[in-house]
């Protein structure tokens, strides 16, 4: 943790990347202001040879160190005291290994379109990685300015965080390249890439230059990525009321990475399909992908890099806040897409499903192990805080919202904050007590459920925690501000109200709808008659609701369902009514729930029963379903009849099917692309149900062969699904061969799992390679997905199998993974025995 004993001022780095045996030379001076007397400074450096140590003075006098040594990725430089107001430079002299591990300095390793085999460095530092590149003090607190100077091979590019300020060759074979100095930041988002890459550009009204960098010649797929940031960029210096404070935004996309994005400051670094978009092959939903996560990282540039969290436990002030505003911004240059029901869909929904959990956590999560802290980045620092946002600026009104942002950059840039920093900043703009309010939301993990019972002419209103275990004895209460609509007499009145911990009583209404907009972060379960007056009323006039409110209607309505408050019955019949509904989200939400009570109901004797059922949901609709799309279409329109398409082929629609393998055996890699892009999933996806092991070889030898990045990903999903268990083990068996590319290994493994005929092969195989699949994975983001693989399961005698092999097999940076796992089997298995006979009566 941070301390006021020293002070970072800058640090000069240079590396040598020219070396052989993907290993490189290095050195950092590291200017430091001395504040208390001192004998040791300790530094940040993992899996890196110290060669030499020095230590100067401001007026260049060295000192002698009397030892160096590391530790527990620590290097204890030891000397005679310096005293108090000293300014002194720590030079040291190193090299370090270049790995594939995708963090610290690694290479991605890609073909060109001639099939040559070529080579991308770049870095990837969040959260505690930059030590593995230099030695540095590895906190986001020790901010400081970078200079950065690279030798490189003379036939490749390099880019970083800053423009290049002066380049000049070394000799035939090296060219040396010195950036231009950085803001003060955090060593996280110092960032380099270095490979043969080329680039489009443009420029802003204010000068500001934006690039689009990749490999392969694949920059020609750069238009819609720059588009969009030059309206983002706007948005933001208007919203923010904060020019962007760097002379030029780069943006890479990087053959193999981790994550899905990351935000150096002015040069942020993505997946190729995160980034990349060919107007001929891309889907509206690649579109919408790469806008969200660009606008994501850009809103970054502000909450992140220009105003950092003080440590990992407020890790939610970086990234709820880019997760909410990217979406808000997007809202704004799209207005078409509807984004806030996506949002409930892809945000809330996520963070509810987590946060159910006993073992979730809180938004204010204590973190001391740099290990732990690669496990906060989940649907809670995410989704759930994005989520309580999006709450917050409901209750106090947009503008005020803003003006308390404002002023919240402007005090803080360049600096480090706490939580109570923003409650602070949006008390002063509004006439609420923040922190009182949200205290509890973000220091408490869990939320609300809210109980409505008719009470003579009144609305009762109480709350409990919502608990998937019907033993929890959790009375934890919230301050909720709750919206709500009441119809009356054909006129509907909103209103709201605060709830506290006491019972509150209000006036009823002929229909009373809870949640407006869906804008609050908790559940409610309405009374029987209450729900079946709303129930009734959608089945005449679906638009009483808005979008967002549909969704939560639904959305609350299945999660009862599945924490047994209520049966079966009230969800099926509730989904009937939207036999006419028109938004993509919803039916997307709809279907993913059929789709999971039937992964449920597989190894039952009801299956059948329930295939059935869904089966006619998707008769009745698919009259008015067909393959053909074009431009008069609407692009929501598009999502739904495509979503509706792909799960009336899953549930056997035997129209549908047919077209699909009718289309499908005239298909090629070079022809594949007359198909409408929003109709390549669908059309994948139907072939793996229904398919032939022909199709199989047919779709993995065009997956081999495809250089595009989005064609792969949907080949892959689609492989994972077929009906077919040899073929099946044949792709459980690439994970860990060069046809796979380590940052899809986790996608595969858990498409297989979610096959209802091949989760206990795709167990089976974790097991068997568990070694070799956690060191290719290594501690990060892919690790905590594949350990929840076995969560599908629904047996006792697989809870045991599943708690016994992670006590055995523990991972540390995994550990809140591995016990939500053994959770949701436990959920599971409660589910089935409190369910299986109220939908064998139904059905």
């Amino acid at each position: 943790m941070i301390n006021n004993e020293l002070s970072v001022q800058s640090y000069n780095i240079l590396l040598d990347t020219t070396k052989e045996n993907s290993s490189y030379s290095g050195s950092v001076e590291i200017n430091l202001d001395i504040h208390k007397e001192l004998n040791e400074v300790l530094l940040d450096s993992k899996g890196l040879n110290i060669n030499s140590c020095y230590i100067y003075d401001n007026k260049s006098n060295q000192y002698e160190i009397i030892n160096h040594e590391i530790s527990d990725a620590k290097l204890s430089l030891k000397y005679n005291s310096l005293s108090s107001g000293s300014k002194v430079k720590f030079k040291i002299d190193f090299d370090g290994k270049i790995t594939n591990n995708l963090k610290g300095i690694y290479a991605s390793n890609y073909k060109t379109q001639d099939n040559k085999n070529e080579v991308l460095i770049s870095t990837q530092f969040e959260p505690t990685d930059a030590r593995k590149a230099f030695p540095c003090i590895d906190h986001p607190s020790y901010k400081a300015k970078f200079n950065l100077t690279l030798i490189i091979d003379s036939n490749l590019q390099a880019i970083s965080n800053m423009p290049i300020y002066k380049e000049s060759k070394l000799n035939d074979s090296d060219t040396k390249i010195i950036f231009e100095e950085t803001p003060i930041m955090s060593t996280y988002l110092l960032f380099f890439a270095i490979g043969k890459i080329k680039c489009k550009e443009i420029k802003t009204k204010n000068n500001i230059t934006i690039r689009v960098w990749a490999t392969n010649n694949q920059e020609k797929y750069a238009d819609f990525a720059l588009e969009t940031s030059e309206k983002l960029l706007t948005y933001f210096e208007s919203y923010f009321g904060t020019n962007y404070p760097l002379p030029k935004l780069d943006h890479i996309a990087i053959p193999d990475f981790a994550a899905g994005a990351m935000e150096n400051w002015g040069c942020i670094s993505y997946r190729e399909n995160a980034l990349l978009v060919d107007p001929e092959k891309s889907s509206i939903q690649t579109k919408q992908l790469v806008a969200a996560i660009i606008a994501h990282e850009m809103a970054h540039m502000w909450f992140g890099d220009l105003v950092t969290m003080k440590w990992w436990n407020d890790l939610w002030l970086n990234e709820s806040f880019a997760s909410w505003m990217g979406d808000k911004a997007v809202s704004k240059i799209h207005p078409e897409w509807d984004v806030w029901t996506k949002f409930i869909l892809d945000d809330t929904n996520r963070a509810f499903e987590l946060d159910a959990l006993d073992s979730s956590h809180p938004i204010e999560q204590e973190v001391t192990n740099p290990d732990e802290i690669g496990q906060l980045f989940d649907a809670i620092s995410y989704s759930k805080g994005a989520s309580l946002i999006r709450m917050l600026e409901n209750y106090i009104g947009e503008e005020n919202f803003k003006n308390g942002i404002q002023s919240y950059m402007s005090k803080h840039q360049y600096s480090n904050t706490v939580t109570n920093d923003l409650w602070n900043a949006l008390s002063e703009n509004s006439d609420k007590n923040i922190k009182t309010l949200m205290e509890k939301w973000t220091t408490t993990k869990g939320f609300p459920l809210l109980n409505l019972k008719e009470t003579e002419d009144k609305i009762q209103i109480s709350q409990e925690k919502f608990s998937y275990d019907p033993k929890n004895k959790d009375n934890s209460q919230w301050l909720i501000p709750v919206k709500y609509s009441l119809y009356k007499n054909n006129t509907k009145t909103e209103n709201e109200i605060l709830i506290s911990g006491k019972d509150e009583y209000i006036d009823e209404g002929t229909i009373a709808i809870f949640n407006n907009a869906s804008s609050g972060f908790y559940k409610t379960l309405y009374s029987d008659k209450m729900f079946k007056k709303i129930s009734d009323t959608l089945e005449k006039d679906l638009t009483i609701l808005s979008n967002e409110e549909r969704l939560g209607l639904i959305s609350d309505t299945y999660t009862l369902l599945k924490a047994n408050k209520l049966s079966p019955e009230y969800y099926l019949i509730l989904i009937s009514k939207f036999e006419k509904e028109t938004n993509p989200y919803i039916w997307k939400y709809i279907c993913g729930s059929l789709r999971s009570i039937d992964s449920k109901l597989y190894n039952t004797n009801i299956y059948k029963k329930f295939y059935k059922y869904s089966h006619d949901i998707f008769n009745n609709i698919s009259i008015n379903l067909n393959w053909d799309l074009d431009d008069s279409i609407s692009e929501t329109n598009q999502i739904m009849i495509t979503t509706l398409i792909e799960n009336g082929c899953y549930f056997g629609i035997s129209s549908l099917n047919q077209k699909s393998a009718e289309i499908f055996k005239n298909i090629t890699l070079s022809n594949i692309q007359n198909i409408h892009p929003n109709l390549k999933k669908p059309l994948l996806m139907s072939i793996a149900y229904n398919g032939l092991n022909d199709d199989f070889d047919k779709i993995w030898e065009m997956y081999l062969e495809s250089s595009s990045q989005e064609e792969k990903a949907l080949f892959l999903a689609s492989l994972t699904q077929f009906q077919n268990i040899e073929k099946l083990e044949f792709l459980l068996n690439q994970v860990t061969s060069n046809n796979i590319r380590k940052h899809d290994i986790a996608s595969l493994l858990l498409g297989v799992a979610s096959n209802n005929i091949s989760l206990l092969k795709s167990w089976d195989y974790l097991k068997e390679n568990w070694s070799k699949i956690i060191e290719i994975s290594g501690d990060g983001f892919q690790l905590n997905y594949i350990v929840s693989l076995p969560s599908y399961f629904q047996t006792k005698d697989r809870l045991e199998e599943v708690e016994n092999y992670y006590s055995e097999n523990h991972v540390d940076a995994a550990s809140m993974s591995m016990k939500q796992t053994v959770e949701k089997i436990k959920n599971n298995i409660v589910w089935l025995d409190s369910n299986l006979k109220k939908f064998e009566n139904y059905l």
